[in-house]
């Protein structure tokens, strides 16, 4: 056999063993993932970072905008078991308890679930044709959001994925917390891009100090925050939250317990329901009246002069 015949045969025989070793990387390669899901052709305006609003009180209904949410991802990735509401007597603080948050369940450890994972992730996160940077996140009112082991916070975006130390570690699910604008559907990707206004001050009067004097005050829904004075000059005497403004919360005032001093409640449409306060920051009463999907609003009285 001549030299340049054995030549040939070696590098035909390289040229071979480099394209089964390519055909093997492929075979094991991951998946590519699923395109993102479809998303419309938005302006320049773009919603804010969703601000920590942590769970207050339990309203176990799932909200429009996680039902949405939850729908775009199974109409993109394929159906996937997933989670939004949990009970009121389960343990810990979760808005899971206020129907805003979505356990979507992805597995870490599956190759094809990962990549789709990343995709919806990335997509998200990802810097718009505009410059805006993670442009969905803040359109769909994502306010946090937790997988294998890292927590991504719209309230601390520059610091990006960061170390996430729960006793869950994620792996078989991707975690998804929203901001009350999310959960209620009332921002740019449900509104046609355009960014809705946060709601204005509503005024309210009371006798907040028991001094037989009312005085002034405002809800302020775009932070769930009253503002209240004992007098009719200078800053506000008392400040706190109360409520979920954002959610549709329409305040009321009265002395509900009969101690000579007014405090505060609101009205949620959304259940039909009244929470008041005979403090400043925890539900002393709630009970259902109405039917807040007619159009009801709230008003508060004495209605037979008992004192309440």
């Amino acid at each position: 056999m001549s030299r340049n015949t054995l030549a040939t045969r070696r590098v035909v025989a390289g040229l071979l063993g480099v394209a089964l070793a390519v055909a093997a990387t492929l075979a094991t390669a991951p998946a590519p993932a699923t395109a993102a899901p479809a998303t419309p052709v938005f302006g320049s305006s773009i919603d804010g970072y969703a601000a920590y609003d942590g769970q207050e009180i339990c309203d176990p209904t799932a909200k429009p905008g996680l039902v949405g949410f939850r729908d775009l991802l199974n109409s993109t990735y394929g159906s996937h078991t997933s989670g939004i509401v949990r009970d009121c007597g389960s343990g810990g603080t979760s808005e899971h308890k206020e129907g805003r948050a979505l356990d979507y369940h992805f597995n870490y450890y599956d190759t094809a679930q990962r990549a789709d994972a990343t995709d919806v992730l990335n997509w998200l996160l990802a810097t718009d044709s505009h410059g805006n940077k993670h442009a969905m996140a803040r359109r769909l009112g994502v306010m946090y959001m937790i997988w294998n082991n890292k927590i991504w916070k719209s309230y601390d975006p520059s610091d990006g994925w960061q170390a996430y130390s729960g006793s869950n570690p994620h792996t078989d699910h991707i975690h998804f917390s929203f901001s009350w604008a999310g959960a209620d559907k009332r921002t740019s990707w449900w509104s046609g891009g355009q960014v809705p206004p946060e709601p204005e001050d509503v005024p309210v009067s009371g006798d907040w100090d028991n001094d037989g004097v009312d005085t002034v005050g405002v809800f302020r829904p775009s932070n769930s925050t009253w503002y209240l004075r004992n007098t009719n000059s200078g800053a506000a005497t008392s400040v706190f939250k109360f409520g979920h403004g954002p959610s549709g919360d329409i305040p009321v005032v009265g002395d509900w317990d009969n101690d000579g001093f007014d405090t505060v409640g609101v009205f949620r449409p959304s259940n039909s329901t009244f929470y008041l306060t005979n403090g400043t920051t925890t539900t002393d009463a709630s009970f259902i009246f109405g039917h807040g999907a007619s159009g009801d609003r709230p008003v508060a009285g004495d209605w037979d002069n008992d004192g309440f």
